[in-house]
């Protein structure tokens, strides 16, 4: 029987098969990173640890350190699709092999789907029972999506959005619009803006949809967290919009970011505030200099992040996900020439 895992850049839908961090010097760190582990297993896992390994002849290991992710929901996982007897009240349209999947909802976002399952509706009246792993702490409902093309899942496969449950009986009804996300957000730092009324103060140049990014900053000038893209279309030139955020820790200043295209932050800094700060109205003068290169953090770190010990993740069932966010910090007495501070991340059963 196979113990196997995969391993997942931030938006918990990348496999990775190795990161590297970059340059990084003696007396600094970095940004701290979100990682996804994935059991491919064909049996449950453990009492599975992340660890963090030493590499022979490398110091990495004094200098990486990291720490679980509570917040991050993996995708439903242990999903069955049971096909009733005829007579159960099904209303099927049309008798074929239809695909499954599920997803976690919260207050923040939604997972990936779970990995499809499948069913061959035969007789129009049986229903499809659906079940899958109990509910996690922190979701909120779940959401079903149905297909007639197993494998794809276009703008229209949204069957049911859920309240925090683990079943779902399916009669054939119709889906609706919806499809199963790219990303995992349910730890995502997310921004709420809000459009006023017209003669509130605004001074935009002109309207439009406009964008917005928002970054805290630790006292050394290194991203603590990355909020997604929030939009909204300035539809009057005298309004002016409150954006709002969630507190980020360890931050000692924030910088928010508008844009009038999608994705790109060039010249867009509109303002820099302290790093308590969770709220900004922005009327619309001209942004400054200060470009947005970097991408959302997929959540705000945990703090500290000061731990090189092995993170107890629990036994981890087949196509369940855990989340972790690793940090480096290097000490000014560090030689530089010939040091990759190479260390290994690693998860493994005790």
């Amino acid at each position: 029987m196979s113990a196997t895992v995969q391993f997942f850049d931030s938006d918990g839908a990348t496999q990775i098969t190795n990161f590297n961090f970059g340059d990084i010097f003696s007396g600094q760190h970095i940004r701290p990173k979100k990682f996804g582990v994935k059991s491919t297993s064909d049996r449950v896992l453990n009492a599975v640890q992340q660890l963090l390994e030493a590499i022979a002849g490398n110091d990495g290991i004094d200098q990486a350190f990291h720490a679980a992710d509570t917040v991050t929901i993996s995708p439903p996982y242990s999903v069955v699709a049971a096909l009733s007897a005829a007579g159960a009240g099904g209303v099927w349209g049309l008798l074929t092999t239809y695909g499954y999947k599920i997803t976690w909802i919260n207050a923040l976002g939604e997972t990936l789907g779970s990995t499809e399952v499948t069913v061959n509706v035969d007789i129009a009246t049986k229903v499809v029972n659906l079940s899958w792993n109990a509910v996690p702490a922190g979701a909120t409902g779940a959401k079903v999506y149905r297909t007639q093309a197993p494998g794809t899942y276009g703008s229209n496969t949204l069957r049911a959005t859920l309240g925090a449950t683990n079943v779902f009986v399916d009669d054939g009804s119709a889906v609706g619009a919806g499809t199963p996300p790219t990303t995992n957000t349910t730890a995502g730092f997310n921004l709420a803006v809000v459009l006023s009324a017209p003669g509130s103060g605004g001074v935009w140049s002109g309207t439009g949809p406009k964008f917005w990014r928002v970054v805290g900053y630790d006292t050394d000038g290194i991203e603590v967290a990355n909020s997604f893209e929030a939009t909204v279309n300035v539809d009057n030139t005298t309004k002016t919009v409150a954006l709002s955020w969630a507190s980020i820790t360890g931050a000692a200043t924030i910088r928010v970011f508008r844009s009038t295209t999608t994705g790109l932050y060039t010249s867009a800094l509109v303002t820099v505030l302290i790093g308590s700060a969770t709220a900004y109205v922005d009327t619309g003068t001209a942004t400054g200099v200060g470009d947005l290169t970097s991408t959302p953090s997929y959540g705000i770190p945990p703090t500290p992040i000061n731990s090189n010990s092995a993170i107890a993740e629990g036994n981890v069932a087949i196509g369940q996900m855990y989340f972790f966010w690793v940090k480096l910090d290097v000490p000014v007495s560090t030689p530089e020439t010939g040091n990759p501070r190479l260390v290994y991340e690693t998860a493994r059963e005790t």
